[in-house]
């Protein structure tokens, strides 16, 4: 009686030992299972975050008009965000023995045809050195025959398959560089313009050729502009520059251009394309694609006396050159021809 208990106590532990090795492979199985779906779920909301194009909340409009044009393949890479996009392809001959390309911020609404024509009629005529485009993305409210009107009659407009209001800026300016250095890498002096912001590019052209005032001389990599420095993030909720302490948690911006007027160097913009995927997004973009990008680059940003919201009407070379060759806030088109009227009648004394 007493050897028959043991011999089945010696069965039950021998099962009870089977039973635990297969729940443990099918424990296993059941682990596996969930870190290959939890990987798969991680790795799709990830590029439905990133990667996503909006192509779903496009309206038929705006999917016709992009399925019209030439347009090549995209990537915005910053460290914890990545944007495809696409974007009309350059004419080859764009760029050719141009020695200066200004690249605008425009919009599809009604007041930014207006302004891109003022800056066609006053800025940009007969000035053979420089190529100008001008960069716009999709809306809501798409005018897309006039659209396509505009395009076909001046050969100036890129469009890129991003939203294009005022949030979204950073993969506008963004679609810029890439833009510059897929299409435009041999001229050698860049500028980013808001649509708001008049130059005087006679002026303007006669700064590059004096390196600005020795500024840029055997200087590779640079960006010049109106510098601000210590400048606080906004924390005002509903305000249209706020960012919040999880988007941007540091208590200081970094030394930064005011994005109205940006110039630099083709090597630049190559050397802050590849840097930016080293960098943290936040949806402020002139501190980020002009100031923290460049600052993860290395690459100095200096402040230059002739870049400035309101011209300096007083200051003048040595030998009588304005520095002046900028206004911003010009919102409407006969603001475009009067700031410029003003620049350009800016004289100075030589003695």
């Amino acid at each position: 009686m007493h050897i028959l208990s043991l011999l089945e106590v010696v069965n039950l532990e021998g099962l009870w030992l089977k039973l635990r090795i297969k729940f443990g492979q099918v424990n296993i199985k059941f682990v596996l299972a969930s870190l290959v779906i939890s990987a798969f779920l991680l790795y799709a909301s990830y590029h439905l975050y990133n990667d996503y194009d909006d192509y779903f909340v496009k309206n038929e409009v705006v999917l016709q008009f992009e399925a019209d044009l030439v347009m090549d393949s995209f990537q915005a890479k910053f460290k914890n965000k990545r944007q495809k996009y696409k974007m009309m392809r350059a004419n080859p001959k764009d760029c050719q023995g141009k020695d200066l390309a200004v690249l605008v911020m425009s919009t599809v609404a009604e007041n930014s045809a207006k302004l891109r024509d003022a800056m066609r009629r006053v800025m940009f005529r007969d000035n053979p050195r420089v190529v100008h485009k001008f960069f716009i993305g999709y809306d809501e409210e798409f005018p897309a025959s006039t659209l396509v009107d505009e395009m076909n009659q001046y050969n100036d407009i890129v469009y890129y398959s991003g939203k294009g209001d005022y949030r979204n800026n950073y993969l506008k300016w963004y679609a810029m560089y890439q833009w510059h250095a897929a299409y435009c890498s041999n001229v050698k002096t860049f500028v980013k313009l808001d649509d708001d912001t008049t130059v005087h590019i006679p002026r303007l052209l006669q700064w590059i050729d004096r390196d600005f005032n020795y500024l840029t001389r055997n200087v590779d990599d640079y960006l010049l502009c109106c510098l601000f420095i210590g400048m606080l993030p906004l924390r005002v909720k509903g305000d249209r520059w706020y960012i919040s302490p999880e988007e941007y948690p540091n208590l200081v911006w970094p030394r930064y251009c005011v994005g109205f007027f940006v110039l630099t160097s083709n090597s630049t913009v190559q050397k802050l394309l590849a840097t930016a995927e080293k960098v943290d997004f936040f949806p402020m973009d002139d501190v980020l694609l002009a100031g923290a990008v460049p600052e993860a680059a290395q690459i100095p940003i200096m402040g230059f006396a002739g870049i400035r919201s309101e011209p300096t009407v007083r200051l003048c070379s040595p030998d009588g050159l304005p520095y002046s060759f900028t206004r911003h806030n010009s919102k409407y088109a006969h603001m475009i021809e009067e700031d410029y009227q003003l620049l350009d009648d800016i004289k100075c004394a030589v003695y």
